[in-house]
């Protein structure tokens, strides 16, 4: 089991304090985007992953080295093929992901803003996905009283949601459904044609390429499915010793 940070922007914040995000997709390294395609495809245009197959586990080199673990993708349909070792991937099932977000941390002191790596002088944390759309959006900092700090500084010991992985798979980005796009915790996609159809999925690629761009159009991507604990995530690996 290995503890790993993972950036979520404030709106996708909310939706994992809500119970509506249960899985979020993180882009595959481009370099195995080949293998990826020539192991799994089953048609001749070399679009779907039929014949995929993923594993984490350790395997040998042509000189009999033993090496990994790691991630391998092989063919379900012709295994004689073999294996492709494709790296760690950003999490495997069984893993504990701790949610980095937008936040500050206020002392004892008035609640005067201090450092977050100061841990002696924090007396609580804000967050800005449990404030105030008007307080937590407001431009002025000094109306709120602190300025936000943002997600990729946050440090273990300030997150409060823990993501316990379940599965891991490889899809295309646009394989996402319906239901899929939904559990993504996206607000639905609003537009002044009425009745637009899968109004999640459009709003999950629409978000997707804001964030990763439209260079692949339609790139290989990890799935990850997970419970949501509102724990930190020490608080949450206490427990398990403890059990």
């Amino acid at each position: 089991m290995k503890v790993i940070p993972m950036l979520f922007q404030t709106e996708l914040v909310r939706a994992l304090l809500e119970g509506r995000k249960t899985v979020t997709r993180r882009p595959v390294n481009e370099k195995n985007h080949e293998h990826i395609r020539f192991m799994g495809s089953s048609d001749d245009e070399c679009s779907n992953l039929e014949f995929l197959g993923l594993n984490y586990a350790q395997w040998k080199d042509e000189n009999n080295k033993t090496r990994g673990p790691e991630y391998l993708v092989y063919c379900t349909e012709y295994p004689e093929e073999g294996i492709v070792p494709i790296g760690q991937g950003p999490a495997r099932k069984g893993d504990l992901i701790y949610v980095r977000e937008t936040f500050a941390a206020l002392g004892h002191n008035d609640y005067q803003q201090v450092s977050p790596n100061h841990i002696t002088e924090i007396h609580e944390y804000r967050y800005k996905a449990s404030e105030k759309e008007s307080i937590a959006n407001c431009q002025d900092y000094e109306v709120r009283g602190y300025k936000w700090v943002p997600s990729i500084h946050m440090p273990r010991h300030a997150s409060r949601l823990t993501l316990k992985v379940t599965d891991v798979r490889i899809e295309r980005v646009k394989d996402v459904t319906e239901e899929e796009a939904k559990k993504e915790g996206v607000s639905p996609y609003t537009c002044t044609i009425p009745k637009t159809k899968n109004p999640h999925r459009l709003a999950f690629l629409k978000l997707w390429s804001s964030l990763y761009g439209n260079k692949n159009p339609n790139p290989y991507v990890w799935v990850i499915e997970f419970d949501v604990i509102h724990k930190n995530v020490d608080q949450v690996i206490s427990k398990m010793e403890a059990a």
